[in-house]
């Protein structure tokens, strides 16, 4: 069952599952630049019972350049829990596209916070070293106006913060999405291997659309965070 929290932050939609009683495990789900938020908290709804553990699901709602953490919305998502919980709880993070940007280098940043990350069909990612790549930088995103801010580059080129490397990690892209996407996902999937990380790759037969992989994505959160 999904009961409403009863209110919206920054905004930040969001709902609980109840099944024991226990301290749930915060579920952040982040849209897609195109995206938003409501879409997200429905489709959290949808798969809730994919979910066997107390949770509750955190839905914020961003504007670009939030795909690398800017202007400080990490920081919310985790006064958010803290503030909802009372404690400072790891987290299960997933995204698409611009979600998948956000969620793993959000990962990257605050590893200790963080039990599993799915990561699927970014537009760039950073590599544990700080090495940005993907379709943003082979098509020159970064001398767009809404990307032209030295800082977005210099933050998407951050490397993982200390003690990345036990998170669960899931990553893929559509097999008919674009050559760069598909490419960068791979490159990233195996950066992660060779640090010594647990990855579940995952494509799908699509161009650039998580539909099809909706479920598996959620039950890749439903292992929780042991």
């Amino acid at each position: 069952m999904v009961q409403s929290v009863g209110r919206v932050v920054t905004p930040i939609y969001a709902s609980m599952v109840r099944r024991t009683g226990a301290t749930p495990v915060p579920i952040v789900s982040v849209h897609g630049t195109d995206g938003d938020a409501r879409h997200e908290a429905s489709e959290a709804k949808r798969f809730a019972h994919l979910i066997p553990f107390d949770a509750l699901f955190i839905c914020p709602q961003f504007r670009t350049p939030y795909q690398f953490l800017l202007p400080d919305a990490d920081r919310k998502v985790l006064d958010f829990i803290d503030g909802e919980l009372g404690v400072s709880s790891r987290m299960l993070i997933r995204g698409f596209s611009g979600g998948a940007q956000f969620a793993h280098r959000f990962a990257f940043r605050h590893p200790y916070r963080v039990a599993a990350c799915s990561a699927l069909g970014a537009g760039s990612y950073t590599l544990p070293d700080g090495t940005l790549i993907g379709m943003m930088v082979e098509d020159d995103y970064f001398t767009r106006p809404e990307f032209a801010d030295p800082a977005i580059r210099a933050a998407g080129e951050q490397p993982a913060c200390n003690g990345w490397q036990p998170i669960r990690w899931q990553t893929g892209c559509g097999r008919r999405d674009v050559e760069s996407r598909v490419k960068s996902a791979k490159a990233f999937a195996d950066a992660l291997r060779v640090d010594g990380a647990s990855v579940e790759q995952v494509t799908w037969d699509a161009e650039h659309d998580p539909a099809p992989v909706a479920e598996r994505v959620w039950r890749f959160l439903g292992k929780g965070v042991a």
